[in-house]
């Protein structure tokens, strides 16, 4: 699932772990949602279209590998950083992966702080 209107888009920005990495950025949201939800944002900053494009497919496919190894859903907005034009798929997959873990990680320890 993707996300898809202003409404989701803007709900992320509460409650949500920011992480930047050398490719991206990401923004991730713990839900209670029976799945994950996707969103890309690529400006036109980034690049021309065809460069904007081929970053989003880029991250749904490394989005779709690595989806089935999360144990949680969340909804994650990616972006890129101006570097992520020479990424590879799995350049921005090992990304992806390592904030997830890291925001659940994260996540943990805060319900254990207000326990």
């Amino acid at each position: 699932m993707r996300l898809r209107t202003r409404q989701q888009y803007q709900r992320m920005f509460q409650k949500t772990f920011k992480f930047t990495g050398q490719w991206i950025l990401v923004d991730i949201r713990i839900t209670s949602a029976f799945f994950s939800r996707l969103g890309i944002t690529a400006t036109k900053k980034y690049g021309s279209s065809p460069e904007r494009n081929r970053f989003k497919r880029l991250t749904r496919e490394a989005f779709r590998l690595s989806y089935p190894q999360f144990p949680t859903t969340f909804d994650i907005v990616v972006r890129p950083r101006t570097q992520a034009l020479e990424a590879a798929m799995g350049d921005i997959q090992k990304e992806l992966i390592y904030f997830v873990e890291k925001a659940l990680r994260l996540s943990k320890e805060r319900k254990e702080n207000l326990l």
